[in-house]
């Protein structure tokens, strides 16, 4: 899955909760019988970034309005990102030892703060691969992608702004 594939914001201003979903009925009689309609919980992912700039907001409203609002579900990378860090000379290939266990799909390569492409992921030996030999500083982000979808129906640019900056733009994982 290319990095376009999901959608990333920054992780300072990122928060989850937990909600079940149960049925109540009440009976004339008072009593109530509650069912639960969710084997496990389902996160609510928040987020909010006061500082948002113009085109910020407008790539995010973009992004909602590609996915018809909440009707298309989508993967959001959910901090905290893990990342392995490390100065390379002449390097062909590293070997990652952080105990992280990435995939190519949810990995990125940057040389001194540059996305790097022509490089393969060996999960067996947790050896990347470059096509060129590097030397700088490598980055390696591994983010955790979630299957969501907005949880909000509508919205104008106004109210994305409104929610961005003030309050928080939801997301629901889907099961």
């Amino acid at each position: 899955m290319p990095a376009s594939a999901y959608l990333e914001l920054m992780p300072e201003d990122f928060s989850e909760e937990s909600r079940w979903k149960s049925d109540v009925s009440t009976f004339d009689s008072g009593r109530e019988q509650r069912r639960g309609r969710w084997a496990s919980d389902r996160k609510i992912y928040h987020y909010n970034y006061p500082n948002a700039i113009d085109s910020q907001i407008t790539d995010l409203f973009d992004y909602w309005t590609a996915r018809k609002g909440n009707w298309e579900s989508f993967y959001l990378a959910v901090p905290p990102y893990l990342t392995h860090s490390e100065t390379v000379s002449g390097a062909g290939s590293i070997v990652l030892t952080d105990g992280i266990k990435p995939s190519p799909n949810n990995m990125t390569v940057r040389l001194d703060g540059n996305l790097v492409s022509g490089w393969s992921y060996d999960e067996s030996s947790k050896t990347i691969t470059f096509v060129s030999p590097l030397t700088g500083s490598l980055v390696v982000t591994f983010v955790e992608l979630k299957l969501v979808r907005f949880l909000s129906e509508v919205y104008s640019r106004d109210w994305m702004v409104f929610l961005v900056t003030s309050q928080t733009l939801d997301f629901i994982e889907i099961k």
